[in-house]
């Protein structure tokens, strides 16, 4: 097993026809296929199989530049394996090495996502929030 950067067109095709993904997740992989400048991604292969994935984008804002992780999806079956953490911890080396904060959005009612973040020094970011969504954000300063 091993997780690696996603860098080159057609990986980011691969990743758009997995059938497990969630619509927007293909959508978004599919969406960055051809256009790769200053979007992150990895993914988590074991025997050759893709088991998990994740797509972040570096953006400048109010905030100032930061990484902003867009999803983070494991293959059902896959969960509760550490693969969700593995890509996590991917995205946070590349965040202390770019030294940007990393952010990141989760449904206020998944505590499991929640729990997960938290681990990992994550807290609720005071800016953006409204019912549906919560902003969780972390700085490179954290690790």
């Amino acid at each position: 097993m091993h997780i690696c950067q996603i860098k080159q067109p057609w990986e980011y095709d691969e990743i758009a026809a997995l059938a497990w993904l969630p619509h927007a997740v293909r959508s978004a992989f599919s969406r960055f296929s051809d256009r790769t400048k200053d979007i992150i991604a990895f993914k988590y292969v074991k025997n050759g199989r893709i088991e998990g994935v994740g797509i972040g984008k570096l953006k400048q804002n109010h905030l100032g530049k930061h990484l902003v992780i867009g999803h983070l999806n494991v293959k059902d079956g896959c969960r509760s394996q550490g693969i969700g953490s593995a890509l996590l911890n991917h995205f946070l080396e590349f965040s202390t090495r770019s030294h940007v904060p990393c952010r990141l959005q989760v449904a206020p009612s998944n505590y499991k996502a929640r729990r997960l973040y938290g681990r990992f020094d994550f807290s609720v970011a005071s800016d953006e929030q409204d019912p549906k969504t919560l902003w969780m954000a972390r700085n490179p300063s954290s690790l």
